[in-house]
């Protein structure tokens, strides 16, 4: 039987671990029907349900566990005896005791026939469904959610409890939390290589980065702001935006321009010829564009601060690029944060615990 693929990036795990640490109703949806919103809706909706039974002091009866698929029609076809469910979800009142359901909106689903009452009995539906390797989100008691980003069949998987902490949403806290996202997923991260050895990246890195950060952000900062990702300005098309959703003066609307940079393009194919270069000037040129387009994006929005985030896949972690563009950063009042991917385990430990500390540009 054919595997339900994903694509999820490396990012994914901890970012959700994130999300379901509360429990309110606003979820950071760039587009319908994808794979992020499902996660976010779905764990959204389970949390506050979560909440709901801890609030009225009753335990969770059975787990409840939710799948996305890219083609709800496709499935629907090859699984007859699967029942319609258009509302559920609407709700965090629902009952979800026991419920397989599979879908890719955050409300509505086909669940399966059977009341499931325990996670072994989930993942033996799963795997004869063929839904073993698809996304799934398991409430399994009020206080725990489980999330396998990439399927039950991986080895990846969090288990988190569940809370009702709050994050304000500030320049302050956005940064704060883009470090975070730095240390956490950024500085190890395999999923945005192609071939680590030849510090070869993936086809399109700055794709997959923003989606790996539009997750975490949007998950972190879901009760009081929504991120959207690709928006149209008149300037061109932002990378993130994050919108304050509540009253609090103190929050704040930020735009962030991520830029890579890389030592070699990407081919299509890996052939073992040379791979092509790409200069410090091209990289310091690239870099430089992204405070133009950063500035321009906050000034048009009227936003109240901009961030350039540089994810640096180069070798070394030099700072020529940092030291070249901070200056025009400043100058356009743009807060410009480098990241540097490393390219293997001992790469990262030299970064992370240096005998001999480099020399680090300043920062804003």
């Amino acid at each position: 039987m054919n595997q339900i693929q994903t694509i999820f990036g490396g990012a994914l795990t901890k970012a959700l671990e994130q999300v379901a640490n509360s429990g309110s109703i606003n979820i950071s949806v760039a587009d319908a029907c994808t794979v992020e919103s499902f996660i976010a809706g779905w764990v959204n909706t389970l949390s506050a349900h979560a909440k709901h039974l801890r609030k009225k002091g009753t335990t969770l009866q059975a787990p409840a566990v939710f799948v996305y698929v890219d083609s709800v029609g496709d499935f629907a076809k090859l699984h007859a005896g699967w029942t319609r469910k258009q509302t559920l979800g609407a709700s965090p009142l629902d009952g979800f005791s026991g419920v397989l359901g599979v879908g890719n909106a955050p409300i509505g689903c086909y669940t399966s026939s059977a009341t499931l009452p325990d996670m072994s009995s989930f993942a033996e539906e799963l795997q004869s469904n063929g839904l073993q390797a698809a996304p799934a989100i398991a409430l399994v008691s009020e206080t725990k959610i489980i999330i396998w980003a990439n399927g039950i069949c991986s080895d990846q998987h969090i288990a988190v409890v569940l809370n009702d902490v709050t994050k304000p949403v500030t320049l302050t806290s956005i940064d704060s939390e883009l470090s975070y996202f730095d240390a956490e997923f950024v500085r190890d991260n395999t999923t945005w290589w192609k071939n680590r050895t030849l510090r070869c990246t993936v086809e399109n890195p700055e794709a997959a980065v923003q989606n790996d950060l539009w997750v975490y952000l949007s998950t972190v900062f879901r009760e009081v702001a929504l991120v959207r990702k690709e928006e149209d300005s008149a300037n061109g098309r932002r990378d993130l935006t994050i919108y304050p959703t509540t009253k609090n003066p103190l929050d704040h609307k930020a735009i962030l321009e991520l830029k890579t940079l890389r030592d070699v393009l990407t081919p299509k194919e890996l052939t073992g010829k040379p791979l092509t270069k790409r200069s410090l000037k091209e990289n310091i040129e690239w870099a430089s564009s992204g405070v133009q387009q950063a500035v321009a994006y906050r000034d048009k929005e009227k936003a109240d601060g901009a961030f350039l985030c540089l994810y640096d896949f180069c070798a070394g972690n030099v700072v020529d690029v940092e030291n070249a563009v901070l200056p025009i950063a400043k100058e356009y009042g743009v807060l410009m944060r480098r990241y540097w991917i490393s390219g293997s385990h001992k790469e990262s430990r030299k970064h992370s615990y240096p005998i001999n500390p480099p020399a680090h540009g300043p920062s804003i």
